[in-house]
């Protein structure tokens, strides 16, 4: 049991000590002057290079989804405008020779 005990010890000290972090400067509800912009982004760069976390974005799996599947729209949108251009330009010039024709730069 006292092994038991060590380790919910040791956990609850590390857990503590990373629940202790104070909250970020509060940003106003409005700045008005340009030095108090500076101020308040020196404060939290002082803030989080202080505590050593990491300014960085997290990536949220469904926004990624939803992103690559706007991106595959586009694709498939572009694909389809070359083809109706193709088809247009094939139609105009059908006085060509049918060799000609048939290689159309994409």
């Amino acid at each position: 049991y006292s092994q038991i005990f060590i380790i919910f010890t040791i956990l609850t000290c590390a857990l503590a000590s990373y629940l202790d972090i104070p909250k970020p400067p509060q940003r106003p509800q409005r700045f008005k002057t340009r030095q108090q912009i500076v101020d308040y982004l020196k404060a939290v760069k002082d803030y989080y290079d202080a505590f050593k976390i990491k300014l960085v974005r997290r990536e949220d799996i469904l926004s990624k989804l939803y992103s690559n599947l706007e991106n595959s729209d586009k694709i498939i949108n572009n694909k389809d405008n070359q083809q109706s251009n193709y088809e247009e330009e094939t139609t105009i010039n059908s006085d060509k020779s049918e060799f000609d024709s048939a290689y159309h730069p994409y």
